[in-house]
């Protein structure tokens, strides 16, 4: 793959090709050898409901247009449609016809004597093919994203992001200065003023809780990777990268946050960190898990700076 930035190329494409994402960096960080179970032809990953609801929020947000082609609600069988075979036993016994058969036969019989007559198993047949290849969604679920827009679209400091126009889901890839390999990233949402927004589905869109979360996520890594990434691809660095956050349960609140530079340039490091050794076990073909020998562990800095007293008193 080519450096530059690509807008065709899908999401299953993207995640599937070549270069190694923050997502991959995120595993390295864990052990290299999750990262190359991850990647594995035999492994299988589906996405997790958390993740389903985050793309079709990510779709109906940013590409709206697209939101319809590729997700469809149940079908909805009318109350006089006939479901079961007792039913249509029901009704040829009402037009004085044999009730014997199979289901097939029985439904050729009826529409024979009550061509009108509506069958469920046809309904489906039908509804099926008209939303091949769309993903079939709650009514709750449908009701759930067009709330969680209407709550962005409301927030005055969300919707001014979103005002602008940009492009979508653009696949960028270069080639590391340092190790030289194949990176990529592919941006929520890159307006045309050149700054990032990057939409994030939570629980609690609050301070001190998404704080929480751009620790447990790596935020802080996404940010400096995929502005120097960009950067690197086309010689232009984005004028910021910003997180529009929006929580999944009502009232659906809304937050757009920045991360400061001490934070961006920690994930930086940390990127750094791990593409190197990303590197090293495509060099060497080692991709270890954690460490080999017996090590000491205890409970985080943290919660010992919290119980100091406890400590003293002891």
């Amino acid at each position: 793959m080519e450096p530059g930035v690509y807008g065709e190329i899908s999401n299953s494409d993207y995640h599937s090709g070549p270069g190694i994402s923050k997502s991959g960096l995120d595993l390295i960080r864990r052990s290299p050898a999750h990262y190359q179970y991850a990647i594995s032809a035999d492994n299988d990953n589906q996405p997790t409901p958390a993740q389903q609801i985050g793309t079709a929020f990510h779709t109906l947000l940013l590409e709206p247009h697209l939101f319809d082609e590729q997700y469809a609600l149940p079908c909805e069988m009318p109350l006089d449609a006939l479901v079961t075979t007792d039913d249509l036993k029901a009704a040829l016994k009402e037009c004085g016809e044999k009730v014997s058969g199979n289901k097939p036969e029985l439904i050729e019989r009826l529409k024979a004597v009550r061509p009108d007559v509506i069958i469920a198993d046809e309904i489906k047949q039908s509804y099926a093919v008209q939303n091949a290849g769309r993903i079939i969604i709650p009514h709750e679920t449908n009701s759930q994203l067009w709330a969680m827009r209407e709550a962005v679209m409301a927030h005055p400091a969300a919707s001014k992001l979103m005002s602008v126009p940009g492009k979508a889901e653009q696949s960028v890839y270069w080639n590391d200065p340092v190790t030289g390999e194949l990176c990529r990233c592919r941006p929520d949402w890159w307006r045309d003023d050149d700054i990032l927004v990057d939409v994030k589905t939570t629980e609690d869109a609050s301070p001190e809780e998404f704080a929480r979360s751009i620790l447990s996520w790596r935020y802080h890594v996404q940010d400096p990777f995929y502005t120097d990434g960009i950067f690197q691809a086309i010689g232009r660095v984005p004028r910021g990268f910003v997180f529009l956050v929006v929580e999944k349960k009502p009232p659906h609140a809304v937050a757009v946050y920045v991360l400061d530079r001490e934070s961006r340039e920690l994930g930086r490091a940390e990127y750094r960190a791990d593409l190197n050794r990303y590197a090293e076990c495509k060099r060497t073909g080692v991709w270890p898990a954690y460490a080999d020998d017996i090590q000491p562990i205890g409970v985080p800095q943290w919660h010992l700076i919290r119980n100091a007293d406890k400590l003293i008193a002891a």
